[in-house]
């Protein structure tokens, strides 16, 4: 072998490698984030997490429920975005989100980690690849007891950001109504 084949081959290896750690990346910031939740863990969370992000896009989806719920003016439609966006600031955060999993509230028998099981429901996943382009990789998790695979998925979107972040999660329209109905913000599934 040439000098010059021995060098074409270190180079092809080397782009190899870095493409499969760069596949790989995402796969290994899910399975932190998965541990994250399972083990209540503020620091892992807040690490993996871009909140502001994760808050914005859930303040979108509950107003685009209160407003195609609600028909009444007045008080209520001054008020609701102002209950979203408290509730949200508060409940969507490493610490809010801590303290419900260690109450055993923070996520409903549908999704991917159930903290008794202490485990990932990787039969749960239905995609978890890039999506648009390689500095976004996305997570589609079916209902738990979904064997069609029709029913409600949410999806996770991670950004590459330095490292890769929870950049927003896109709930089915009747995980936020039931969510809604169940919180303070029952108002959202008034007819």
């Amino acid at each position: 072998m040439s000098n010059r084949s021995r060098k074409t081959f270190a180079c092809l290896v080397a782009a190899f490698l870095v493409a499969l750690g760069w596949i790989t990346w995402p796969y290994y910031a899910l399975y932190d984030f998965a541990n994250a939740i399972q083990q209540a863990d503020e620091v892992a969370l807040d690490r993996r997490v871009a909140w502001d992000s994760v808050r914005g896009g859930l303040r979108e989806d509950f107003k685009k429920v209160f407003a195609k719920s609600t028909l009444q003016a007045g008080l209520g439609a001054l008020i609701g975005p102002t209950i979203i966006n408290g509730a949200i600031d508060t409940v969507v955060s490493p610490q809010g989100i801590t303290s419900l999993i260690r109450i055993g509230k923070a996520f409903p028998s549908s999704t991917f980690v159930h903290k008794e099981q202490d485990r990932f429901k990787w039969e749960q996943v239905k995609y978890a690849f890039f999506s648009g382009d390689p500095l976004t990789f996305r997570l589609d998790i079916a209902a738990d007891g979904d064997k069609s695979g029709e029913g409600a998925v949410t999806t996770l979107f991670f950004k590459w950001a330095g490292d890769w972040k929870l950049c927003r999660i896109i709930l089915p329209l009747d995980a936020i109504q039931n969510m809604a109905s169940g919180s303070h913000l029952g108002f959202l599934s008034r007819p």
